[in-house]
């Protein structure tokens, strides 16, 4: 987030929205967001709020999306939309019938790793690559 702000100047977090928003109080100071809440409601209903940035566990997105949705709110959200093709079809359908825009964000797009693969391939270092295969795993388990 700090580093999405340094790059987009016109854009301001207004809200978050954790569970445990109590314990990162110095956080959301430093990254100048004014509210804090437990409850994403809140800030799906801010008539302020143009866009929603879902990144919590996989069984809220569908959920999330469709009351977003409901809201008319731009969603970006995290991969994947849902382990349920059925419940991902739902949510895409949510999407198209309120006319909102839907971003999926990978992260590997911003992994210190990938980009070092990106700049060596785009240099031709490694010669004309027809085909690469990746398999990846976290660095580290997350959090219990």
């Amino acid at each position: 987030h700090i580093n999405y702000l340094n790059t987009h100047k016109d854009v301001k977090i207004k809200w978050i929205s954790d569970l445990y928003c109590d314990k990162m109080e110095d956080w959301i100071k430093k990254a100048g967001i004014e509210n804090k809440t437990k409850n994403h409601m809140d800030i799906i209903n801010d008539p302020e709020v143009d866009v929603v940035v879902i990144c919590s566990p996989t069984d809220t997105h569908v959920d999330i999306i469709k009351e977003a949705c409901a809201k008319g709110k731009h969603i970006f959200c995290e991969k994947p939309i849902s382990l349920s093709i059925d419940e991902a079809k739902i949510a895409l359908e949510a999407v198209k019938q309120s006319n909102v825009k839907l971003q999926m964000g990978f992260n590997r797009r911003f992994d210190k790793n990938f980009k070092e693969l990106r700049d060596i391939l785009n240099k031709g270092e490694l010669g004309n690559i027809q085909t690469l295969r990746i398999t990846s795993r976290d660095p580290e388990p997350p959090p219990v």
